[in-house]
């Protein structure tokens, strides 16, 4: 007996379009970190991706906007992120998942971050990505050179 995913299970409670978008997050995570051209031809044109404790401060719009973010998050300093899906919701045109997240800094610092995704697909693509996490409890962990260069980054890359 295998184990099923929160993917899997959601899948099976899921009916017509809220399974299909199921498929759609699963891919997404599946190339989140390692994949990028397959995650930007996950996303709409206009697709909006937000970092909600950051607000508007590191808003990215569109799949070259959000391949940037990415790119200044994830390679500024940082050995690698592992994230680990526990539960996926799906209706209609929304998909919720929550992680954890494992950051491992070039400088040492380690640490894991609880996140809660909604997602809102449009026509096939994803239209709409934000992450809540709790802002103090990455700052525990996250080295404060890396979040003040990252955050400058952001600012300057016109996302």
């Amino acid at each position: 007996m295998t184990d099923k995913t929160p993917f899997d299970i959601a899948k099976e409670s899921a009916a017509g379009l809220a399974r299909e978008n199921v498929a759609l997050i699963e891919c997404f995570f599946e190339a989140l970190g390692h994949d990028m051209e397959t995650l930007r031809s996950l996303f709409t044109p206009d697709a909006l991706y937000r970092d909600e404790p950051k607000k508007h401060a590191w808003d990215a719009i569109g799949p070259e906007g959000i391949a940037k973010k990415l790119g200044i998050l994830a390679w500024v300093g940082v050995s690698g992120v592992r994230a680990d899906v526990k539960t996926v919701v799906a209706q209609d045109h929304c998909v919720m998942t929550e992680r954890d997240e494992e950051w491992r800094f070039e400088t040492g610092e380690v640490g894991t971050i609880g996140i809660t995704t909604v997602h809102k697909i449009t026509d096939g693509k994803i239209s709409y990505w934000n992450d809540y996490y709790d802002i103090e409890t990455a700052r525990e962990f996250l080295p404060a050179a890396w979040l003040k260069e990252v955050d400058e980054l952001l600012k300057q890359a016109e996302l």
